[in-house]
C-alpha cells in the first residue's frame, strides 16, 4: 500500500489514515508522537485519492508535491497561489496546505498563522481533524501552553479517530503540566492511557497500530515522570522557622524535598527498558532535571529569606541528602542488564550517577567546612 491511500477495514470504513513516518512503514498511522519538528497526522475523506495523479493545475500541482512529501516546493507553489487566491478553484484550502507545509519545515509560527485563519473561516469540514491536530502540534512545539490547552478542551468534545484523540490528551496533559495545573494533567492523562489499554491487541487496529501503540505508551510514562516531577516542585516552601527550631525545621523540608524525588526516580527506573531513544532522553532529561532542583534547594531558601545565608541552609541539607543520595547512587549502579539492554539506556546511567556523584561531592564538601567551624 503506498504512502498516504487509505486502510479500509472489511466493512469499507475509514479506520486510519496512513502516513509513513518515525522510520515505520507507509502503512504507520497517525497516531504518532509529536516532538518539534515532527511530522503531523493527516486525514483524507473516504473515497479520497490523495495523491493527484495527472495534475493539470497549479494547484493540482502544489497538492501533488505537498502529498509527494516535497514540502518546501509544496510551500513554493502554495504560496503563489495564496498571491491570487480568488482565482484558485480551491482557494479556501489554501492556508491549510500552506500551515501543513509550513509544520513539517519547523516554520511553526507560519503554520500557526495560517491553520489558525482556516479554521477561523472554516471551523468544520472534512479537514478540520487533521488542521486542529497539526496547530495543536505546532503550538506544543512553540511552547503556547495556554492555547495548546484551550485548542485541546475544544478538540475533545469533537469526534476524533482514535489515535488522534489519545495523542491530543497526551499534548494536553503536557500543556497542563507546564501551566502548573497538575490534577488536571493528571485526569487527561488517565483518560490517555485508559484509551490506548483498551485497543485489542489481536484486533486490525492493533495490529495496525502497534508501533505507534508503543509510542503513545512511551510518551505517557514520560508524563509520568514529568507529572511527578511537577509534584515535588509545587512542594510548600519552608515556612520561616523560630532559631531554636531552625535546625530541626529545615532537616524535616529537606528530607521530604529529597524523598518526593526518589520516590519519583524509584517509579520511573523500571520503565527504562520499555524506553526508545527519544523517550529514554526525555525521561532522563526530567530526573537530572529534578535532581538538580533539589541539590537547589538550599539557594531558594536563603533566596526567599526563610534561612538568613547560604552556609547555614547548605549545612542543614547535609544529613538528609546524604543519606538518599547515596541511596540513589546505588540504585542506578545496581540497574540490571535488562533495563540497560541499549546504549541509551546505559549513557542514561552515566548521566543519572554522574549527577549524583556531583551533587555528593558538593555535600562531602559542605560537610568539611562545616565540620573545620566546629
Amino acid at each position: 500500500m503506498m504512502a498516504g491511500q487509505i486502510l479500509i477495514d472489511r466493512l469499507g470504513k475509514t479506520i486510519l489514515m496512513l502516513l509513513s513516518l518515525f522510520g515505520f512503514t507507509a502503512c504507520s498511522t497517525i497516531a504518532v508522537m509529536f516532538g518539534k519538528g515532527d511530522p503531523p497526522p493527516r486525514s483524507e475523506r473516504l473515497g479520497e485519492e490523495i495523491v493527484v495523479v495527472n495534475p493539470t493545475t497549479s494547484y493540482e500541482w502544489a497538492v501533488q508535491s505537498h502529498e509527494a512529501g516535497l514540502h518546501a516546493d509544496a510551500k513554493s507553489k502554495f504560496e503563489e497561489l495564496e498571491k491570487d487566491a480568488a482565482g484558485s478553484r480551491n482557494f479556501f484550502l489554501i492556508p491549510y496546505y500552506l500551515g501543513k507545509n509550513y509544520y513539517f519545515l519547523g516554520e511553526y509560527q507560519d503554520a500557526i498563522q495560517h491553520l489558525e485563519d482556516y479554521l477561523r473561516r472554516i471551523p468544520s469540514s472534512e479537514n478540520d481533524q487533521e488542521a486542529r491536530m497539526t496547530l495543536l502540534a505546532a503550538y506544543v512545539a512553540e511552547r503556547k501552553w495556554e492555547k495548546a490547552a484551550v485548542l485541546a478542551a475544544e478538540s475533545n468534545n469533537k469526534s476524533l479517530y482514535t489515535g488522534n484523540r489519545i495523542l491530543m490528551q497526551l499534548l494536553w496533559s503536557e500543556a497542563l503540566i507546564h501551566r502548573n495545573e497538575i490534577i488536571g494533567a493528571e485526569k487527561v492523562l488517565y483518560d490517555a492511557k485508559k484509551t490506548l489499554s483498551q485497543i485489542p491487541k489481536d484486533s486490525d487496529i492493533g495490529q495496525g497500530t502497534a508501533g505507534l501503540n508503543e509510542k503513545l505508551n512511551e510518551r505517557a510514562l514520560w508524563l509520568e515522570t514529568a507529572i511527578a516531577s511537577a509534584r515535588c516542585k509545587a512542594l510548600p516552601l519552608l515556612r520561616r522557622p523560630q532559631k531554636s527550631l531552625r535546625k530541626s525545621a529545615m532537616a524535616s523540608w529537606y528530607t521530604r524535598k529529597i524523598r518526593c524525588a526518589y520516590d519519583m526516580i524509584t517509579a520511573a527506573l523500571p520503565n527504562y527498558g520499555d524506553l526508545g531513544p527519544r523517550w529514554n532522553q526525555e525521561v532522563t532529561q526530567t530526573l537530572l532535571e529534578a535532581l538538580e532542583e533539589v541539590a537547589l534547594a538550599p539557594d531558594l531558601l536563603v533566596q526567599e529569606e526563610r534561612i538568613p545565608n547560604l552556609t547555614m541552609a547548605r549545612e542543614g541539607a547535609i544529613a538528609p541528602y546524604r543519606k538518599h543520595f547515596y541511596r540513589l547512587l546505588n540504585l542506578f549502579r545496581d540497574l540490571s542488564d535488562n533495563v540497560l539492554g541499549t546504549l541509551e539506556r546505559k549513557q542514561a546511567q552515566q548521566r543519572l550517577t554522574a549527577k549524583v556523584e556531583q551533587i555528593l561531592q558538593k555535600i562531602a564538601i559542605e560537610s568539611s567546612k562545616a565540620d573545620r567551624t566546629l
